[in-house]
């Protein structure tokens, strides 16, 4: 489960990322680049970079429409 630090590291994350890196990226892409954005700011071991990642991939709708949006 995600810890509420590494959470809310991620949402800042999305909101700060420019629009066209999200659009530009597959989602693979994606999820591995907002992993890399989350550990330069947070040391995670390799569950709590699994956990990150399963996190965003039920949530990449929501991070593209975000990113739609601005």
């Amino acid at each position: 489960m995600l810890n509420p630090v590494t959470m809310r590291l991620f949402w800042d994350s999305v909101h700060q990322a420019p629009a066209h890196q999200i659009r530009n990226l597959d989602d693979e892409g994606l999820m591995s680049w907002l992993v890399e954005q989350v550990m330069q700011r947070s040391m995670l071991d390799s569950h709590q970079r699994h956990d990150l990642h399963q996190y965003i991939s039920g949530r990449l709708l929501l991070v593209r429409e975000i990113a739609a949006e601005s």
